[in-house]
């Protein structure tokens, strides 16, 4: 048993050194966990209980005792039970949970609701049933009073759930993925609810602008119970990422992706992403955590009402920027001259490399043209996974960016059938 145990935890402190999306908390993640998690302490096993069983005597003492917990590291005038975040549940393994936020936009003149996820936590293959498939439940907390004590008929289930003197319903709540970016792009998918479930819920509202010196906050659920956390401070920023502070250990993040990042004002910052550790601030590679800003929920929520077609403003370097649609993400990149002769040439591993980028365009003044490749991700026919292009695959589209003018010239395979 120990020796099982001190394996686990070996692997998770690898895993913390990988970057966020690698980080996919599915099956392998998932097992992992639970089997370091197998001894734990009684209390653990009661704030489990609390967000997972029907009360009955025990349960109910264990509630209060995680309601507690939760309301020592809850600023006031924020309710985690009403209905402005949610779960999504693993139906193959009900211990396997992921963060989910709920928001509201306005989309020509009309207020909506939405709810946004990570998009890693949807299977690459239709294989893998350790992730959430295009069709799933939300799992939402909400307190009696906001219900009315009326279960609206698409409710797919319900039950009850008794905290100090208030009573709450766990409800869920049919939902879809309706639209997402790629992982190594912005890694966030839109959901979209069903009509009178959407009713029950509270959005927040995006954020008009985040300032560095603001201190952000993050509701969320972890693989075990609600999580809170207090102080992230903002590390840095670029245009595609805010990168903050994590004071929470490896096993305790499990799960959190897609929950809400806040401001001051409780209004939503971004999503997180995922964390890792980072040279990148200090030789000692303190965790940093991933927010995607929340401007980017709006391109989601055009493409929902655009056929799954919008065209996103993608970050190459300072200064630099081209339009791609929501779907696709970099394969392969060139520094070309101004004879179209290439200068150098290289593939995208993961994230696209703004930064080294950067480098080259210093190293390589002669450069005149910036050639990116893509793939794009695309459903898979039993909408269970959302599918990568093969890498053998010829790219989806080429891009000629033209680094004087600072605009796409010409653009390849963009008639090419779906």
């Amino acid at each position: 048993m120990m020796k099982n145990i001190l394996t686990a935890f070996i692997f998770i402190f690898l895993l913390t050194a990988l970057p966020a999306a690698a980080q996919k908390p599915v099956k392998l993640g998932g097992r992992i966990v639970k089997k370091a998690q197998a001894n734990s302490t009684q209390k653990t096993k009661s704030a489990r209980a609390a967000l997972t069983s029907t009360p009955d005597k025990n349960t109910a003492a264990a509630i209060k005792q995680a309601t507690r917990k939760i309301k020592e590291k809850t600023i006031p005038y924020l309710s985690h039970k009403d209905g402005h975040i949610f779960m999504a549940v693993v139906e193959a393994d009900p211990d396997i949970r992921f963060s989910g936020t709920v928001f509201e936009i306005e989309h020509h003149g009309k207020k909506e609701i939405y709810g946004a996820i990570a998009t890693h936590i949807i299977p690459s293959n239709s294989n893998n049933v350790f992730g959430i498939p295009r069709h799933f439940n939300a799992t939402v907390y909400l307190p009696q009073s906001q219900t009315n004590g009326h279960i609206p008929q698409d409710i797919l289930s319900y039950s009850l759930i008794q905290e100090a003197n208030d009573v709450y319903f766990k409800m869920n709540i049919p939902a879809e993925i309706v639209a997402a970016f790629p992982i190594s792009t912005f890694d966030m998918a839109l959901v979209k609810f069903s009509a009178e479930g959407e009713k029950l819920l509270t959005p927040f509202t995006l954020a008009q602008r985040v300032s560095k010196k603001e201190i952000l906050r993050s509701v969320g659920y972890n693989h075990w119970r609600f999580s809170f956390i207090p102080q992230r401070h903002i590390l840095r920023k670029t245009p595609t990422t805010i990168y903050t502070s994590m004071p929470l250990p490896h096993l305790e993040r499990v799960g959190l992706c897609g929950s809400a990042v806040l401001t001051p004002k409780n209004e939503l910052a971004g999503i997180h992403t995922g964390s890792r550790i980072d040279y990148f601030f200090s030789d000692n590679g303190p965790t940093v955590s991933y927010v995607t800003p929340a401007s980017y929920l709006r391109f989601l929520v055009k493409a929902y009402h655009n056929g799954g077609k919008a065209n996103v403003p993608f970050y190459l370097a300072p200064g630099h920027f081209m339009k791609m649609d929501i779907s696709e993400y970099p394969i392969s990149f060139q520094l070309l001259g101004e004879k179209h002769t290439v200068l150098f040439s290289d593939r995208v591993h993961f994230h696209f490399p703004h930064t080294r980028l950067n480098q080259l365009l210093k190293q390589f003044p002669q450069a005149r043209f910036l050639r990116v490749s893509t793939h794009r991700i695309t459903w898979a026919k039993d909408a269970k996974a959302l599918l990568m292009t093969p890498d053998n695959q010829p790219p989806y589209k080429t891009y000629l960016y033209d680094l004087q003018k600072r605009k796409v010239v010409n653009a390849t395979g963009t008639n090419r059938s779906k």
